[in-house]
């Protein structure tokens, strides 16, 4: 009888090559429209089968010469190979029993530990004492090994965001995330059902082309390429929102569309949010919260075992939230609404769209803010900082543009310009800022010039002309 030897482990496998669509330049799909390259795709992807591999098992040739009665262990047939999937966490329930169970657990120690000290004795807590001093070295060791253990779960977790390598703590899988978005989106678009525009509509046609200009011309950019994007505009003038999910959602009101004044600005709010998407910030917040929650469960635990009564408890327990909620989390929101600023910026360079509208879109939405509350408490830096430190990278965002080599030349006329004129007008007569930004944002004010003339005829409104002065113009006018 042979040895079947490692022959009987050789797996033959068919491999199926899925070719990809490589572009190298805007020039080479400019001429292609989107339905055609989408049934292109589909076409090519739909030709591919999956097949599971298969090992071809040999028998003896006395086998088969000299059939026994028992059959031997292998056959010549093919047996299909299987491994056990890998069984994820379900997100919702990781996020639940993470963060809620952790706070569940620091109350619940805390209360238990106090009322275990409370019924000991004075000559026990003696006792305790005596024996907690002699084991500190045990004890000690044991607080390392802990330590330990949790810097090489961070350790772990730790990865580099795709655009910008900035190292960070996420501790979902990509599979998670998806997950996640799926649920979120499925729950948005129920609560949206019977809003939501058709696909013809001009104000998704008009969505859809700039995102699709921004795919089209950051094609090295592999977190945009990889994802299937779809676009939702949803019919609610009253709610100024824009949105985009892990899972290529993009969400967005028919409010956020009338607050801009043109295309560009609207590409730099749809680019802001792709970034978003791109840069998983949503899972990277959930991670963060989910690790502060762990590193406060011994904070917490001591808070409710040793201060008194449950009342002052639960009241110091709220006030460590809320300092941790402005030392800690509120940053570290904002920061990552500058990284989206940044990375957004970048690509509405790279689609050569006017960069410098970007500053006069929060420049505008500045005047409408104006005064509405301290930068330190909110979620989101202010209108007027972010128009401010987008302003100091436009040198930068227009040698990116200029880079490209297939960017049009930006037009003579400066938005911001015209932006700073009508925010200097707003703040010299507050009464003007509602027509004022209404004006601009239907595109009846352009330039300064326009600014100095809505200027003239709303003071004339204010402040008309004498009975004499009337008389007198007229009869110039004669």
């Amino acid at each position: 009888m042979l040895p079947l030897g490692p022959i009987a482990l050789l797996p033959i496998t068919t491999v199926s090559i899925n070719r990809k669509y490589i572009f190298k330049s805007p020039q080479s799909y400019t001429s292609c429209t989107h339905l055609q390259l989408r049934y292109e795709l589909y076409r090519r992807n739909s030709s591919c089968r999956s097949r599971r591999h298969k090992i071809l098992v040999l028998s003896s040739p006395t086998s088969r010469v000299k059939p026994t009665p028992d059959p031997p262990p292998y056959s010549a047939t093919f047996r299909a190979f299987r491994t056990t999937p890998i069984r994820e966490v379900n997100p919702g329930l990781l996020i639940l029993g993470l963060r809620y169970g952790s706070r569940l657990l620091s109350v619940a120690t805390g209360r238990a530990v106090r009322k275990w000290w409370k019924a000991k004795s004075p000559k026990q807590r003696l006792e305790f004492k005596e024996k907690v001093r002699s084991l500190t070295h045990e004890l000690a060791f044991i607080v390392l090994i802990i330590l330990t253990c949790f810097v090489c779960y961070v350790a772990y977790h730790i990865e580099t965001t795709p655009f910008t390598h900035r190292r960070r703590f996420v501790y979902f899988t990509n599979k998670q995330i998806l997950e996640l978005a799926d649920f979120e989106s499925n729950q948005i678009l129920q609560q949206l059902e019977g809003r939501v525009l058709p696909r013809s509509n001009p104000q998704h046609e008009l969505v859809q082309s700039i995102v699709t200009r921004l795919l089209q011309y950051n094609p090295e950019v592999a977190g945009l390429q990889g994802v299937q994007w779809e676009v939702v505009v949803v019919d609610n003038p009253g709610d100024v929102n824009a949105v985009v999910l892990g899972n290529g959602k993009i969400i967005i009101s028919t409010g956020m569309l009338a607050t801009t004044a043109n295309f560009h600005q609207l590409a730099f709010v749809l680019a802001h949010e792709m970034s978003h998407a791109l840069l998983k910030h949503a899972a990277e917040k959930l991670s963060y919260r989910t690790l502060r929650d762990q590193v406060l469960v011994l904070p917490m635990t001591l808070l409710w075992g040793f201060v008194p009564g449950h009342g002052i408890a639960a009241v110091t327990h709220w006030f460590m939230n809320r300092v941790v909620g402005l030392t800690a989390d509120l940053p570290y929101s904002r920061a990552l609404e500058q990284e989206a600023d940044d990375v957004g910026l970048t690509l509405l360079a790279r689609g050569c769209f006017d960069v410098r509208e970007a500053v006069a879109f929060w420049e505008i939405c500045s005047v409408e803010s104006e005064g509405t509350g301290f930068e330190f408490l909110r979620t989101h830096p202010t209108d007027s900082e972010r128009s401010r430190r987008i302003g100091g990278q436009m040198d930068a965002a227009t040698a990116t543009r200029d880079s490209c080599g297939w960017c049009d030349p930006l037009s003579t006329v400066d938005p911001r310009d015209t932006a700073a004129s009508l925010k200097q007008l707003v703040l010299e007569y507050p009464s003007l800022a509602p027509e004022a930004v209404s004006l601009y944002r239907c595109g009846k004010i352009q330039s300064p010039a326009d600014v100095k003339l809505f200027e003239f005829e709303s003071l004339s409104k204010l402040f008309p002309f004498k009975s004499g002065d009337t008389e007198i113009k007229n009869s110039e006018s004669k």
